[in-house]
């Protein structure tokens, strides 16, 4: 905001004279010229600044922020005798994300083919859906809106019913290429980085699937259900009985209304020793997604280690951050992780682990990192204040809800 100090004030400090009143206005001429130049200048400088930071985003991210791409591995061992085990984290980010984006002008990302196979099958929403969810979304909303209107006597107030259809078949086809359009501007894939970390299994791998019903009673309902009673039955016998009660019980706690304390319900209950048979059943609503935690203590005992540590950390924190549009107006979803058992087979090549669950897409939802063991801050000599020991927790959920199709794939 620019701000000028108010004239009447500033000529307070002139003679009011002829030529105190010309002095003044001259000198606040020069005042309001200066501040106005002041304020581009400043507007300027804030304007390249932030041109400058969208531009250092771009760059920064290029490699994950941890250097050029590549695998990353703890401990130096692994996948060797000693060390036959390890986790396998694949990373997958949008293609308009500034990682995929660096990677793939650097001409630095790996072969698709593998990675594509695989994120097709699973059971979730996938951006390359975007622009066929943009034109049908508009669509449905141009039409809607056209018809409401119509209704409502907003427009087309006497035009025939011919005319009101024709309009609104017009508007949602418009309404539809219009999504179609900015959906196919905006065309974004999931893609493979060439990033990839190697880590050891840390503790014992617990899987938990989760299935979520709810309760529900189906009372008189139910009996239809067990194949030993029809609507006919609801008439006679039992069934009589219990609508007989249930009326009965209704009209008999009429008088609770007037303040009579008589539970009526509860006395037939009683002397009949019976209670209507609620029908209990579990529904099924949905499969929960699946959890997994790692747990990893990082004791690096050289220079390298210390450095392939520094730069995993590096890379689980960027990639479970989401990235700026380039015109900020978006955050771009944070990468997705690939997590796959691998092993040492018989023959010295590094493998998937088949006695091993499959794990499908993953988001890093918490992450967690303790620098020193124990409570105690201690470094290692001459290493310019590198910890002897880092804790690292990461905690991931799938994106896919499994089927039992998935399931005899293996995960």
């Amino acid at each position: 905001m620019l701000y000028i100090q108010d004239k009447d004030e500033f000529m307070k400090d002139y003679p009011d004279t002829r030529a105190g009143r010309r002095e003044g206005n001259r000198e606040y001429q020069k005042l309001v010229i200066k501040q106005k130049e002041a304020a581009k200048a400043r507007k300027k400088t804030f304007a390249s600044q932030v041109e400058q930071q969208r531009q250092d985003r771009k760059e920064s991210g290029g490699f994950g922020a941890a250097g050029v791409p590549g695998p990353r591995m703890y401990p130096q061992e692994l996948f060797s005798a000693s060390q036959p085990n390890g986790i396998h984290f694949y990373i997958n980010a949008r293609s308009n994300s500034a990682a995929a984006i660096s990677q793939g002008q650097a001409g630095q990302l790996p072969d698709q083919d593998e990675y594509q196979a695989a994120y097709t099958k699973e059971n979730r929403a996938k951006a390359e859906q975007y622009g066929q969810v943009m034109s049908n979304t508009a669509a449905l909303a141009t039409g809607l809106s056209t018809a409401t209107a119509i209704k409502s006597g907003t427009i087309l107030k006497d035009a025939t019913n011919f005319g009101k259809v024709a309009t609104t078949a017009v508007t949602t086809t418009a309404g539809y290429f219009g999504g179609k359009a900015i959906g196919a501007s905006k065309t974004i894939t999931t893609v493979r980085l060439a990033d990839e970390i190697m880590l050891y299994v840390p503790q014992s791998v617990i899987t938990q699937y989760q299935a979520n019903y709810d309760q529900a009673e189906l009372g008189l309902a139910g009996l239809l259900t067990t194949g030993r009673g029809g609507v006919t039955d609801f008439l006679s016998g039992e069934g009589a009985e219990t609508v007989a009660r249930g009326v009965a019980g209704a009209v008999a706690n009429v008088p609770k209304a007037a303040g009579v304390n008589a539970d009526f319900n509860a006395a037939i209950e009683a002397s009949s020793k019976k209670v209507a048979n609620p029908f209990k059943e579990q529904l099924f609503k949905s499969m929960g997604f699946r959890k997994f935690s790692f747990s990893y203590t990082f004791s690096p005992r050289n220079t390298s280690e210390q450095e392939q540590v520094m730069k995993i950390i590096q890379l689980f924190k960027y990639h479970m951050h989401p990235t700026n549009s380039d015109l900020d107006q978006f955050l771009i979803y944070p990468s997705e992780f690939s997590i796959v058992f691998e092993t040492l087979d018989s023959s010295g090549e590094v493998v998937t682990n088949e006695n091993m669950p499959k794990i499908s897409s993953c988001v890093l939802e918490g992450m967690k990192v303790v620098h020193g063991p124990d409570g105690l801050f201690n470094t290692f000599q001459n290493s310019e204040g590198m910890p002897s020991e880092i804790t690292m927790e990461l905690n991931f959920a799938e994106l896919e809800t499994l089927t039992a199709k998935r399931i005899e794939q293996g995960f």
